[in-house]
């Protein structure tokens, strides 16, 4: 059985610290644990895809990847920009960027779900690192 990122709640009556072991989300009280999954099993991508493409992309790239939700514009439509980033720490006169993102609107016709618009994002990333890496100079010897 694949081992899950789990959150529990061991409830005492005014006192609940929160515990953290690792996959899905959990809370209950000592004899009983309701779990509630991060991200969806079974088809489509879920919340758990998005967090372990993001770990991949900061294991394969030696960086740190965050995204950012924000309001897109001044109206209550409902549409959001989501940015994702990944942060470089480099040497001073490197030639990669400090800082490689890219970023879309909610919702889109690019993906159904929340979930996919942030995975295509994160692939969208990976080749805009990549695109990074390919403009770097090339060391004369």
């Amino acid at each position: 059985m694949a081992k899950r990122l789990s959150i529990g709640l061991k409830t005492d009556l005014f006192w609940a610290p929160l515990l953290y072991s690792g996959g899905a989300l959990s809370c209950g009280a000592a004899d009983y644990v309701e779990v509630h999954t991060m991200g969806k099993y079974g088809t489509g991508v879920g919340m758990t895809d998005v967090a372990a493409m993001m770990k991949a992309i900061e294991a394969m790239h030696t960086c740190r990847v965050v995204f950012h939700v924000r309001t897109d514009g001044k109206d209550v439509s409902g549409r959001m920009r989501i940015e994702l980033e990944a942060h470089f720490e480099v040497l001073p006169g490197s030639d990669l960027p400090k800082v490689v993102g890219v970023q879309h609107s909610w919702p889109s016709k690019a993906a159904s779900t929340f979930d996919g618009l942030l995975y295509n994002l994160l692939w969208q990333l990976d080749f805009a690192i990549q695109q990074a890496y390919e403009q770097m100079p090339l060391i004369e010897k």
